[in-house]
């Protein structure tokens, strides 16, 4: 499918932003310095526009629909090949080992058994997503053996991962309400007790520590409980950290229907820079600014806001015998 003709893109908002900084549109004629200040308002603006100020007639910011992007996970035992012979380093043909293995902050130790023998080994810590250190040494397990890593219950969540939006949620194929979100203390409440297994009904969000001395930033993983007894995909929403624009990411959220607006908010940027204040582009912007949150409101708001029920946890709904209530959207005046 191609894209918009109308869409703005890397290319659009950087000449746009140069020609008002008065460096003209021709990247060619731009100094090192004028790129790097192009640049500088590029990534403000686009942070502005993701992250846009509270408008005068809303109680709050507005959150874009358009940025919590759906992605799945999926639970259970993962399959390896061995790469030749292990010693307490283990290297697979593939990667299949999770950074969360070994970790200490894991009260749950994750194995690795050997489908010829039948031993199994605790990783003690991970090196890549296809090497991990085990705690004893597996030289005598056959080359190239393949092996069964056991179920985990703390999984990494994507780098760009920044905050949950509402539950994790089963395939079609379980027959299980969502996965409730609680704070993570509360998992590591119900943990203390004997390990049990079965489809998870609670899930906590855990920051994971960071030393800020490379160029990775936080990430986040989740917890489950009970543990996964098995293979299960789980579909959830989530906020997204976004990139900077630059040759390989070179189209914004939002689309060409908010194109506008974040042109407007990047030469706000480039107003604020040169005068020091905020003058006609911020007008500008803000102005857009309204119009695109009717936009998101109006295209995105629910025509029916679900099932009121209190059906057990762990179980479906039956929604043959519900009625839906209609509510409309109403914008702030």
């Amino acid at each position: 499918m191609s894209e918009s003709t109308l869409s703005v893109a890397y290319s659009d908002l950087r000449e746009e932003i140069a020609f008002y900084l008065g460096y003209g549109r021709t990247s060619g004629n731009w100094s090192a310095d004028q790129v790097l200040s192009i640049t500088s308002v590029l990534k403000s603006g686009l942070r502005q526009f993701y992250h846009p100020p509270k408008l005068p007639s809303d109680a709050s910011a507005h959150q874009w629909y358009f940025m919590y992007p759906s992605t799945s996970l999926t639970t259970g035992t993962t399959t390896g090949t061995m790469s030749g012979t292990a010693t307490t380093t283990l290297t697979a043909t593939t990667a299949v080992f999770d950074t969360r293995m070994g970790n200490p902050l894991s009260d749950f130790p994750t194995t690795v058994t050997f489908t010829a023998s039948g031993t199994s080994y605790t990783i003690s810590s991970v090196t890549s997503t296809s090497a991990v250190v085990l705690t004893a040494t597996a030289s005598a397990e056959a080359s190239d053996d393949t092996f069964t890593i056991s179920t985990q219950r703390d999984y990494t969540l994507p780098d760009n991962f920044g905050a949950i939006d509402g539950k994790f949620t089963y395939s079609s194929s379980n027959n299980f309400s969502a996965i409730k979100i609680v704070a993570e203390g509360q998992i590591r409440d119900l943990r203390r007790g004997a390990t049990i297994s079965s489809f998870p009904l609670y899930a906590a969000i855990r920051p994971l520590a960071t030393t800020g001395a490379s160029a990775t930033g936080q990430r986040f993983e989740v917890m489950f409980y009970p543990s996964p007894n098995g293979t299960y995909t789980l579909s959830y929403s989530y906020v997204p950290l976004t990139n900077v624009l630059d040759a390989t990411f070179t189209m914004p959220y939002g689309g060409e229907m908010h194109g506008e607006t974040i042109m407007c908010s990047c030469l706000a940027v480039a107003e604020q820079r040169l005068d020091d204040r905020k003058g006609e582009k911020w007008g500008d912007f803000m102005q857009k600014l309204q119009t695109s949150v009717d936009l998101d409101r109006r295209n995105w708001t629910p025509e029916h806001l679900g099932v009121n029920s209190n059906t057990p946890e762990g179980y479906t709904t039956d929604f043959r015998n519900t009625q839906n209530v209609t509510v409309e959207s109403v914008l702030p005046s």
